[in-house]
């Protein structure tokens, strides 16, 4: 049996590389933007989702705050995947 955990980490992270997706592809051959920088935008999109998602709802603790410092190192994974992709 799949755990409820397990559920809304999967939505998330499934929402998350949708949006990635549709932005890259929507801003690529709908608005003609270069495939790189629509791929770039897409993928800040979908990170986000999924960072504020897991901060909010996957991981959400009684009292909600957003840390600088896990933020931070989240961007820089970002990043990193920006710089390999």
């Amino acid at each position: 049996m799949i755990g409820r955990e397990f559920l809304v980490y999967f939505t998330v992270v499934a929402t998350g590389t949708l949006l990635d997706i549709a932005v890259a592809w929507g801003l690529s051959e709908m608005l003609g933007w270069p495939a790189p920088i629509a791929a770039m935008i897409g993928v800040l999109a979908g990170a986000l989702v999924v960072y504020f998602g897991h901060e909010y709802w996957t991981f959400a603790q009684a009292e909600p705050s957003v840390s600088k410092t896990r933020f931070t190192k989240f961007c820089l994974t970002v990043a990193a995947v920006l710089g390999v992709r």
